[in-house]
């Protein structure tokens, strides 16, 4: 391998590793925080699973397809 594509490599693989951390930050901090979203909106904390949980799925579904 040349030192470009080395480069490349790493810099490739930084942002997947990024791409990573950011998604697991989402659902470290949305998870805990829902009563108080929840309080906000005046609706029961019950009710927001549902969006966190379609979040969640599409995070599982569009990183892997996006390559």
């Amino acid at each position: 391998m040349t030192g470009a594509t080395e480069a490349g490599s790493a810099a490739r693989a930084l942002l997947v590793a990024r791409t990573f951390f950011m998604e697991n930050l989402d659902a470290t901090i949305i998870s805990p925080a829902i009563p108080h979203i929840a309080a906000s909106f005046a609706v029961q904390p019950l009710d927001l699973s549902s969006g966190v949980s379609a979040d969640m799925l599409a995070l599982g579904i569009f990183i892997p397809v996006s390559g």
